[in-house]
């Protein structure tokens, strides 16, 4: 705004000056004995104003530079003290945006609140389903066996087969756990047999002794009675063998 009040106040300077110059000249013209001093005078200060206008120019020209330079100067320092504004703004938003989220996770944290609660429903069971899955594959992982442990394991299970200790398979081999279950009854039935017949032979063994020494007894006994003298029939003893019914 400076800069075009000036350049307007010039432009009217010189239209002054120049009215100022044609005014004298029409004057000078009425009187013949003065026209050729007149028109020398005029000529002398039409060179004299623009030597003036000129200087006039050229300053205006070094002012309107120097105005230029300083307010260029200033719209940087503007544009610099706006930018560097701007930073602090966005760094003291930032800073704010992180304690208070800050605040909200920890007033979450002790309110108990669910995190993420805010987020879409399928967002929500997306996330929910992928955090299933990772369960189920951890559990997996954690189930499965290691190639060490695999490799023990098939080298204890060869040391029981050379052992002899493995389990029948009961769905494969049918036909032979039912032919040795037979073979195991057949010889339950025939120790229990022979069990039985051992006891009869005792008790028989047994009284046939009893008998065999009963006999003796009394042949001893008859042997001594006949060795004595002889007495009356009453004192006599007669052997009576019972029949075995």
């Amino acid at each position: 705004m400076s800069l075009k009040r000036k350049a307007a106040e010039i432009e009217i300077e010189e239209e002054e000056e120049y009215n100022g110059v044609s005014s004298d000249k029409k004057n000078n013209l009425s009187s013949d004995d003065e026209v050729m001093d007149d028109n020398f005078d005029s000529d002398d200060e039409v060179v004299e104003n623009k030597d003036d206008i000129n200087v006039e120019d050229e300053e205006f020209a070094e002012i309107e530079s120097d105005e230029l330079e300083a307010l260029s100067s200033d719209d940087e320092k503007v544009e610099k003290k706006s930018s560097s504004n701007v930073d602090d703004d966005s760094e003291d938003s930032a800073q704010y945006d992180e304690d208070e989220s800050e605040e909200e996770m920890s007033s979450e944290e002790e309110e108990g609140v669910i995190p993420n609660a805010n987020m879409k429903k399928e967002k929500l069971k997306v996330v929910h389903f992928d955090s299933v899955k990772t369960i189920k594959k951890r559990e997996k992982a954690a189930k499965r066996l290691t190639s060490r442990q695999l490799i023990e394991k098939k080298k204890e299970k060869m040391a029981h087969l050379k052992m002899g200790m493995v389990k029948p398979d009961y769905a494969k081999d049918r036909t032979k756990e039912r032919s040795l279950a037979r073979i195991a009854s057949f010889g339950v039935a025939t120790l229990f047999n022979q069990v039985l017949e051992y006891r009869k032979r005792i008790r028989e063994d047994e009284i046939t002794k009893k008998e065999v020494k009963n006999m003796d007894i009394s042949k001893k006994y008859q042997a001594q009675l006949d060795s004595l003298p002889r007495t009356a029939n009453r004192f006599t003893i007669k052997n009576i063998k019972k029949e075995e019914v």
